[in-house]
């Protein structure tokens, strides 16, 4: 743990190689706004304040305790939260799953353009 200055306080950080991954996915949806030490630093606050670790509440973390299956709707040019996000959630899921990337679609846009491929999930997915 390093004490790091933030503003008047000082604020406790972890060099723990899984907030590497938090603070990476989270530069990744704000890379103009926030450094990797801001986001660290955040989490760290966050985690203080909230009583909670950021790994317990991990999608990622969640998706290897998931059995049912489990379809994952992402726009492929979503600069918000890219693709890379849902295919890790993919990657940790064990049952059948599938990720479908809707062409053209931007953050928020993708389950309009997907019904007829939701429709058809359900249908085989579904016994």
């Amino acid at each position: 743990m390093t004490s790091v200055p933030v503003g008047r306080h000082s604020v406790w950080t972890c060099r723990h190689p899984r907030w590497r991954a938090i603070t990476s996915a989270a530069a990744e949806r704000a890379p103009f706004f926030f450094s990797a030490g801001t986001i660290a630093r955040a989490f760290t606050i966050a985690e203080r304040d909230g009583h909670f670790s950021a790994d317990d509440v991990s999608p990622v973390r969640a998706a290897a305790d998931i059995s049912a299956p489990v379809l994952l709707i992402h726009g492929a040019d979503d600069k918000d939260t890219p693709p890379a996000h849902s295919q890790r959630v993919l990657d940790a899921l064990a049952g059948r799953k599938r990720l479908l990337l809707v062409p053209g679609a931007h953050h928020n846009e993708s389950l309009g353009r997907a019904w007829q491929e939701v429709e058809r999930w359900i249908d085989e997915a579904v016994p």
